[in-house]
């Protein structure tokens, strides 16, 4: 594992950076690869859609993209497969609630060498990175992802910020209740479990997990309306200093 690790690194390291800003084309040639640093200093004329948005029956008067058009979406990557010819990945959205939808690549015939490296590039994807996608939006019948009912025939992969190879635990690990987790454990496969003191120590990731993510954004709800209603009331807030024992 740890050379495979290194020699991933490496090929990485290897592959040129591309421009967020002026490497970048909206048309049909493959491109891959990672962005060098986005600096914000000035506008990208790619227009992103919500994951959410996909679908074969937008809604009626949105701007959703329709079967055939081509799109940019920007989420994390959930899982990989590559083997072959062929390469897929599920893609999730940032904010929550969280869509995914998936995205695939089969081997061009008129690009065969870009799009062999291209299904490679996916395949060593590390999870939770963030990447930006190119693609068709095709029909398809998908029942892991939200979007069901559609996919992303890959164009372009750039990946926006990378995730270490090996992440401290998994989402869907994290994301099992203990009573599955138990249930499992006289099986042929049983469950990895994620202790208390991993998720703690790796709050970063554990708040990625649906049930928790969901439970801050209730309880930022709540705090907001709090403080809405006090604010409706002439209150002002303020920060105090922190108390400490003693003459200051």
């Amino acid at each position: 594992n740890e050379s495979k690790t290194e020699s991933m690194k490496v090929e990485v390291n290897n592959e040129a950076k591309i421009d967020y800003y002026s490497g970048v084309s909206s048309d049909g040639t493959i491109q891959f690869g990672d962005y060098s640093l986005i600096a914000s200093q000035t506008h990208s004329d790619r227009s992103f859609h919500n994951i959410a948005e996909l679908s074969q029956q937008p809604s009626e008067g949105s701007n959703s993209p329709k079967l055939g058009d081509a799109v940019w979406i920007r989420g994390r990557v959930t899982s990989v497969r590559a083997k072959g010819n062929v390469c897929f990945a599920v893609i999730r959205s940032g904010t929550f609630p969280f869509h995914t939808v998936q995205v695939c690549h089969f081997k061009d015939k008129t690009q065969p060498d870009e799009s062999k490296k291209l299904i490679k590039f996916v395949g060593n994807l590390a999870l939770e990175s963030i990447v930006d996608i190119f693609g068709v939006l095709s029909a398809a019948d998908v029942k892991s992802c939200t979007q069901s009912d559609v996919e992303v025939v890959i164009q372009k992969v750039l990946v926006v910020s990378r995730a270490p190879v090996q992440l401290p635990f998994l989402l869907e690990d994290a994301a099992r209740s203990q009573l599955d987790i138990d249930r499992s454990q006289d099986s042929d496969r049983p469950f990895a479990g994620v202790s208390q003191d991993v998720r703690l120590n790796n709050r970063w990731l554990d708040l990625r997990v649906p049930a928790n993510n969901a439970i801050l954004r209730v309880r930022s709800g709540v705090c907001q309306l709090f403080r809405t209603a006090l604010y409706n009331e002439g209150f002002m807030e303020i920060n105090t200093p922190k108390l400490i024992s003693g003459e200051s």
